[in-house]
């Protein structure tokens, strides 16, 4: 009985194991392009973490080390950058805004991110501290698509995006 029990285990083992062949299905249609390339960074930083630059209080920088911009992000990428207060929600950089006057702008290198906020007309810092509601913690966040992204092709259209589209555009999860 015993002999029984283990041949008619193996038989059934390999007719599971080599006896299911056949012909293979057809391909599936193509997927959603994915996110995986794209990072983002979040930081935060206040009116206060800004300098002078020059002793010219129409001229502020905020400058930070940032290692997730690569090469290929800065060489045929995009680095987008958003901002966000309490009181106003997120805001792509740059931004100008005439009536008060002030602009907010911001470069990048390899490994480095600077914001830099101008006026002409009194102190800048001041200006950024009116125009978002104090000199509260503000939210940075860095959307970076590097060169070899599927989203490399659309960098021209995400660029004029707001936050919330962009998020929809790519997938994002906060």
């Amino acid at each position: 009985m015993d002999n029984r029990f283990l041949l008619t285990a193996f038989s059934i083992t390999s007719l599971l194991l080599f006896g299911c062949k056949g012909e293979q299905g057809p391909t599936g249609p193509p997927g959603r392009d994915g996110n995986a390339n794209v990072a983002i960074v979040s930081f935060t930083f206040s009116a206060s973490s800004f300098s002078i630059v020059n002793n010219d209080s129409r001229v502020y920088i905020y400058s930070r080390s940032t290692p997730e911009v690569t090469s290929s992000v800065v060489n045929g990428g995009a680095v987008l950058l958003y901002m966000r207060s309490v009181s106003i929600g997120w805001q792509a950089l740059p931004q100008n805004e005439p009536t008060w006057p002030i602009s907010i702008t911001y470069g990048f290198a390899p490994s480095s991110l600077t914001i830099a906020i101008r006026t002409n007309a009194g102190d800048a810092k001041n200006k950024l501290i009116q125009l978002f509601g104090g000199d509260t913690d503000y939210q940075g966040r860095l959307i970076l698509i590097p060169s070899n992204s599927s989203f490399s092709k659309k960098i021209a259209i995400l660029k004029n995006l707001n936050y919330d589209d962009l998020k929809k555009e790519l997938s994002l999860s906060e």
